[in-house]
Order: C-alpha cells, then sequence, then structure tokens
C-alpha cells in the first residue's frame, strides 16, 4: 500500500538533490497519516492472536538465532542507511520511492518478530528482554 502511494504521487524522503516541489508532499501526504502505521498495528493485533492462541509455544534455537541474526543488521541498516545515502550524494528517484515505501512494514515486522520471541520468554541479543521489562520502565 505505502510503496504504491509513493510510487503513484512521486514521493520521496528527499535523500539527494530531490526536492519537495519535483517529489510530492512526503510529510503531509504519506508520513504523518495513518496508513503509514497501519501495519505495525496488524502486526501487533497477529502477535496478541498467536501468543493468544498458543500461550506455550516454543521456537527452536536455530530458528530464534536466525531471527536475530536477520532482524539486529536489517534494523540497524534502517535507522543509518539514510546518513550514508546522504554523504554519498543521495539517491535515485526508485531508490528513494522504495525506501519511502518500504521502511515501515519492514521494521514493523522486525519488531514483531523481536517482540513475539521476547513474549515467549527468550532473552534474545544483549539480554534486551531483561532491559525492556526492567521495572525502570513502570511509571
Amino acid at each position: 500500500c505505502g510503496l504504491m502511494i509513493c510510487y503513484f504521487e512521486n514521493l520521496s524522503v528527499g535523500i539527494g538533490p530531490q526536492t519537495d516541489s519535483e517529489h510530492g508532499n512526503y510529510f503531509n501526504l504519506y508520513y504523518n497519516k495513518p496508513y503509514t502505521r497501519c501495519h505495525s498495528y496488524f502486526f501487533g493485533v497477529l502477535i496478541a492472536f498467536v501468543l493468544h492462541a498458543k500461550p506455550q509455544l516454543r521456537v527452536s534455537l536455530v530458528t530464534r538465532s536466525a531471527c536475530y541474526i536477520v532482524i539486529t543488521p536489517l534494523v540497524w541498516a534502517l535507522f543509518f542507511i539514510t546518513y550514508e545515502a546522504w554523504e554519498s550524494g543521495g539517491w535515485s528517484d526508485t531508490e528513494n520511492i522504495l525506501f519511502a515505501g518500504l521502511q515501515h512494514p519492514i521494521f514493523s515486522v522486525c519488531f514483531a518478530v523481536a517482540v513475539f520471541l521476547f513474549s515467549l520468554g527468550y532473552d534474545g541479543p544483549f539480554n534486551l528482554r531483561s532491559f525492556f521489562s526492567h521495572s525502570y520502565w513502570l511509571p
């Protein structure tokens, strides 16, 4: 959905020589709209249903390791790829549209899988489950 909106509206994240006048108003037409985040809510509800239906579900060590090996560098890349692109002079129109349309869904899937594994009781890399469940975060 987001990829089609960015393509047909010619929206870009503005990394490179593009300007808002050439490539639409990304922030107003896409970024702050509710449909940009609908997949995040969908994956959150999906995880809740799976955890409710199968509370004793177990995931093998190989599967967990593969998930963390994929998730960690992918999320890291999503955060910092824009800096590298800015330093190198920007992206083409196609690269801008792909990043604008796929950044949120990819991050949502990665975050949902990590939260799912944390919810099953697995610590994950760097003991993140213990960090996120610390009493410091409670009001």
